[in-house]
């Protein structure tokens, strides 16, 4: 998070763009609170939060901690494909009534398919640099990461691509315009970084990488009480603790996390898989709890709650 301050501190404003669906209500919605909750704290810094598909009925803004929120209102589903041009074209000239051109600002970018604001912004606003932090890929969710498929199809002969290729090899070359036309590109891995060089022939001098960050509890337990707290949760001292933290969806490898797990087991028999997270556990974990633990397989869920959560990371972060 350091890292990317020293990106814009030489910036006064900058505008966070966010949007209201369901990543903005896991992890680019933590990521997001993360980086106001960091960027607040700065003194040099005016921020303001560009929320789009808001549930107001018109433009709105509203003040809160010296942060101000600026909330666009949703269009109908139904008409989104339609008119998500016009309403770009539209929030770039209203982002105008607000945004002193005197004074530098930065555009901070979450999501792909915003390529199209970003580009109404661009050429609202020339001088203003733009960021993009890369969250995911859409074809990494449809081909469930697999990178050497992903490869075949952007590599591959036109002629032999089916619909569903064509429409990821579509994908990639819109993904790999808007990448290219930012001012930086900020990637949570190295394994997005290799894609972004090699891929999307991003220039190392325009990536920034860097893992998400979180604000630790205000209070750790100590030793002792860590060990106390495992145990309430049937984990020895010494026992080998793997945790998996977000929500129990198919796109997020649950299935493969559980397989693997098993194979895990039969070299560290003390070995606990730790899941942390809402969604359909029933499916992964068919019994109907809160907290889950299996014996035979070591297998534990933890309905995710704000105590939850800095419970888990209580008992597995220490300082040593």
């Amino acid at each position: 998070m350091e890292k990317w301050i020293e990106i814009i501190i030489a910036m006064k404003q900058i505008y966070l763009i966010n949007t209201r669906n369901r990543a903005a209500s896991y992890g680019i919605g933590t990521y997001i609170n993360q980086l106001i909750t960091c960027l607040c704290q700065t003194a040099s810094l005016y921020l303001t939060v560009v929320e789009l598909d808001s549930d107001e009925k018109e433009v709105t803004l509203v003040k809160q901690d010296n942060i101000r929120y600026l909330k666009f209102p949703q269009i109908s589903s139904f008409l989104y494909n339609t008119y998500t041009d016009r309403y770009n074209r539209n929030v770039a000239y209203l982002l105008s009534l607000f945004v002193d051109e005197k004074i530098g600002c930065i555009f901070h970018f979450n999501y792909l398919h915003h390529a199209s604001l970003a580009r109404c912004i661009k050429s609202r606003f020339p001088e203003a640099s733009i960021i993009l932090t890369i969250h995911y890929f859409n074809w990494c969710l449809l081909l469930k990461g697999n990178t050497l498929l992903f490869r075949e199809i952007i590599y591959g002969e036109k002629d032999e691509r089916n619909d569903f290729e064509q429409m990821i090899y579509m994908d990639f070359l819109q993904d790999k315009s808007f990448l290219n036309g930012v001012d930086k590109v900020i990637c949570l891995s190295q394994y997005t970084y290799k894609l972004l060089n090699n891929e999307y022939k991003i220039p190392d001098s325009k990536i920034v990488s860097m893992v998400n960050g979180i604000r630790l509890p205000d209070t750790l337990l100590n030793e002792q009480e860590c060990e106390n707290e495992k145990r309430k949760m049937a984990f020895g001292k010494d026992e080998k603790v793997i945790l998996f933290v977000g929500r129990l969806d198919e796109i997020k490898g649950v299935s493969l996390i559980i397989q693997a797990f098993k194979g895990i087991r039969e070299k560290l028999p003390d070995a606990h898989l730790l899941l942390v997270g809402d969604g359909n556990y029933d499916k992964y974990l068919p019994v109907d709890n809160r907290y889950v633990y299996q014996s035979r397989h070591k297998t534990h869920y933890w309905g995710v709650t704000k105590a939850g959560i800095t419970l888990i990371w209580n008992i597995l972060y220490q300082k040593r």
